[in-house]
């Protein structure tokens, strides 16, 4: 816990189950905590979850402090980190890299900690509400003008004459101002602030918000729609509200539009009221990222920032029981055992390795359910790793395989190749993107002691360097491991001992930071230590200290907890038996890898337990699994980016039932009498199509430690697409 935190009382997990239709988005709240009595004055949330609200002062606390500035930073968890006494009134606050916020003539730059970075100077009749994009900082009040975040300089000037009372929308490379004092809505080119159009309105314009070709422009009584796919804003739709509104939020992928004020509503983008919810208080403002949305609202005479999880429908129903997916299965001959290595493509393109009666291994190759042919795997050869997806890489749709000092691209019998590593011997290779690098570590002892280097090549372009980090361990090493970051490519961690030492030492060096930490698994009474990468938001990876102990009583068999090295915050979960890794990834379909999926044992039942870097944990109980089970693994997608699928189900008649993280899934096997074996599935989901990889094992499963029993048995695949 960090310095100073004071422990926030949570609620009760509360559901809001505004609809019992899929279709419609549910809330969950995860925290809410009250602040002093403040005049709200703006809200933001950070991609991670942390929240910072401003307000002008304490109303009632005499006439110096009744028009003080707060601002106000909590923790994804809901933990005050800090509460800033600025100036004469906070304005605005926004947050992109940082959190900002406007008072009076001056715009600061503060940490998520609260520490002030940087003040940009401007002029009271343009701080107000901040919208940022990419380095430009655009601030409205009465006037609008834009500043560079990295210089300071003012960039442009534009007059409005008019009242600002919420953020400006960016999107298109056009800046959308809602002028409450002059009912109008005005669009300003982004670089050079010039006026591009305006739109009159019959009330004031109190809020707006952008996503993709469409902008949502709110009034007291009224929700309009207009396409912005072009400068001139075209008219969609407006709705009148069935209350007052003070706020508008866009959720992500543009299905919902979410308005707050006397109550919480949701509309979709056709203009339909989808529910609504009543918070019991007046809501003064929203925002809404990701899974995660954000509310200010005063109650009892106290203002409240709350954070809720919002479920997505896109997400939410990929299938149910009464839709069965048919598998038609087919006997491998000859197979001792064999593995799916991918998620199936598009066009049904999967690679097996197959263990064959006669010792060796191959590689097959199946396109659309059709045998394309097998490459013999030779002695010394090397898979490169996805691990932002947790498959085999491909490129090209072709397996991606290290044989010596060559990376070839396999496709049936066939082997290409893709390029030469002149050499090297390197710890792994992991693909993100269209980049595959090669990942290695030097030794070095010197007079000071061990001295270890780890460095990233770009393996496509002639083994190119492209970033090293040395650490320098110091004398009595007796034993490291060198961990490199394989989500996000950013650094290395390593972990060493020393003699007649018992504690455990960690050195995190990349891109995004350098930290030490120390361990000592006799008084942390640890049963098990491991490192695990974890993104904190997209494309920001943390190595996160995991450690389990005993728990408190039977009820709490184990407790783990995980530690950001940078914040030094934890995350404690309570286990409810043994468990076993499933992987990181998002499990939550958030936008970022920032889950680990964990299977755990609760009494004769299993639990899947996905526990995110924000600190909450979701259960989701998969009910009484045997040895002769079935184990799903996905990908479900939709608008460019993936949701991981992780699953069990009992594999012990014609008719199996997978539970998962997107609901049950119901499969047909036929072609072969089912006999005690194991089931492994791994699928790809779209909105029109299901492809999938099927293959029976003859061993059983132990679905908590993943122990494997052999039974004697036959090889059994399915491939193929399916129709949704």
């Amino acid at each position: 816990m960090l310095v100073g935190e004071r422990e926030v009382k949570r609620l009760a997990v509360v559901l809001l189950m505004i609809s019992l239709a899929f279709a419609q988005p549910i809330l969950q709240e995860l925290w809410r905590t009250p602040t002093y009595p403040i005049v709200p004055l703006s809200l933001a949330l950070a991609n991670d979850g942390a929240i910072a609200m401003t307000g002008a002062g304490f109303p009632f606390a005499g006439p110096q402090l009744a028009s003080a500035g707060m601002l106000y930073i909590f923790s994804p968890n809901g933990v005050l980190r800090t509460a800033l006494l600025y100036g004469t009134g906070m304005k605005a606050v926004a947050y992109n890299k940082y959190f900002l916020a406007a008072d009076n003539d001056r715009i600061m730059v503060f940490g998520e900690l609260g520490d002030l970075i940087k003040v940009i100077n401007s002029k009271p009749q343009y701080v107000g509400p901040l919208a940022l994009s990419g380095d430009t900082l655009v601030t409205c009040n009465v006037d609008c003008a834009a500043y560079s975040l990295k210089t300071g300089k003012l960039l442009w000037s534009t007059p409005i004459s008019g009242a600002v009372l919420d953020s400006p929308a960016i999107a298109k490379e056009r800046v959308y101002v809602p002028d409450s004092l002059g009912m109008s809505l005005y669009v300003l080119d982004l670089k050079t602030g010039k006026k591009l159009a305006e739109v009159g309105f019959p009330s004031p314009v109190i809020g707006v918000s952008a996503c993709e070709d469409m902008l949502a422009v709110l009034t007291p009584k009224k929700l309009y729609l207009f396409d912005i796919s072009s400068v001139s804003p075209k008219e969609v739709w407006n709705v009148t509200l069935k209350g007052f509104a003070r706020t508008v939020a866009f959720g992500p992928h543009c299905k919902y539009i979410a308005v707050g004020g006397d109550m919480l509503y949701f509309y979709n983008t056709k203009g339909k009221l989808v529910t609504d919810a009543n918070l019991g208080a007046t809501i003064s403002k929203i925002r809404w990222r990701g899974q995660y949305m954000a509310a200010m609202f005063d109650l009892n005479g106290n203002t409240y920032a709350i954070l809720y999880r919002v479920a997505e429908a896109a997400y939410s129903k990929y299938g149910t029981p009464t839709t069965r997916y048919v598998l038609n299965f087919k006997e491998l001959k000859g197979v001792k055992s064999a593995r799916a290595l991918t998620y199936p493509s598009p066009k049904g393109t999967i690679f097996l390795l197959v263990r064959l009666q006669n010792g060796t291994s191959e590689i097959w190759t199946y396109s659309n359910n059709t045998f394309v042919g097998a490459y013999k795997l030779p002695p010394k050869a090397f898979p490169v790793y996805n691990a932002r997806v947790g498959e085999f890489a491909t490129y090209h749709d072709k397996l991606l395989l290290v044989v010596n000092d060559t990376i070839y691209e396999i496709y049936g019998s066939t082997a290409t190749k893709l390029a030469r590593l002149k050499g090297a011997h390197a710890l792994s290779f992991v693909q993100i993107g269209k980049n595959i690098y090669a990942i290695d570590y030097y030794a070095k002892n010197t007079k000071k002691g061990l001295l270890l280097t780890c460095v990233y090549y770009d393996a496509l372009h002639g083994m190119k360097k492209l970033r090293e980090f040395t650490f320098e361990l110091g004398e009595n090493v007796t034993g490291f491991t060198v961990l490199p970051d394989t989500l996000d490519a950013k650094g290395c961690i390593v972990v060493w001992q020393k003699k007649m030492d018992p504690n455990v030492y960690y050195w995190y060096k990349g891109t995004n930071g350098d930290v030490k930490g120390t361990f000592n698994p006799f008084k942390s009474q640890a049963l098990t230590f491991a490192i695990i990468f974890m993104e904190t938001s997209k494309g920001n990876s943390v190595p996160y200290v995991a450690y389990t102990r005993i728990g408190n009583g039977p009820k709490v068999p184990l407790t783990m907890i995980l530690v950001n090295p940078f914040t030094k915050e934890n995350i404690t979960v309570k286990l409810p038996g043994p468990y076993n890794v499933v992987g990181t990834g998002d499990f939550n379909g958030e936008g970022y890898l920032g889950d680990l999926a964990l299977i755990a044992a609760a009494g004769k039942k299993v639990d899947l337990i996905i526990i995110n870097s924000r600190g909450t944990v979701k259960t989701i109980p998969l009910g009484q699994i045997s040895e002769s089970s079935a184990l799903l693994t996905g990908l479900a997608y939709h608008k460019g980016f993936f949701k991981n699928v992780f699953g069990l189900g009992n594999f012990t008649g014609a008719m199996v039932d997978v539970k998962t993280n997107i609901g049950t899934l119901r499969f047909e096997v036929r072609g072969l009498t089912v006999a005690p074996s194991s089931l492994g599935l791994l699928i790809s989901l779209t909105k029109t199509q299901m492809c999938y990889t099927a293959i029976i094992n003859p061993y059983l499963r132990n679905p908590t430690t993943g122990q494997l029993t052999p039974t004697g048995g036959n090889v059994y695949m399915a491939s193929g697409c399916l129709k949704r």
